[in-house]
C-alpha cells in the first residue's frame, strides 16, 4: 500500500486535519495472529490530496474504516 500526497496551496504550520500515529490492526488467524496495518502514520494538512494506493488485500479499507472509527 501506499500513500500519494499532493500539496496544493498549504501553508504555514497549521495543525494536520487529519492525524493518524502508530495505528496497527492484526487479527486471529490459525495458532497466532495476522498483522493487516503495522503502525501507520499519516497527517494530512489542510489543502492537501492524499490517495491511498495499493494491490487488493493491502489494507486500504482497513484503514479507511479504522480512520473513520
Amino acid at each position: 500500500m501506499a500513500l500519494i500526497n499532493s500539496s496544493v496551496g498549504a501553508g504555514g504550520a497549521a495543525a494536520p486535519i487529519l492525524q493518524v500515529s502508530r495505528l496497527s490492526k492484526q487479527v486471529p488467524f490459525a495458532d497466532s495472529q495476522l498483522d493487516i496495518l503495522t503502525e501507520i502514520e499519516l497527517s494530512i494538512m489542510a489543502g492537501e490530496s492524499v490517495a491511498i494506493v495499493g494491490a487488493s488485500g493491502s489494507g486500504k479499507s482497513t484503514l479507511l474504516g479504522l480512520m473513520a472509527g
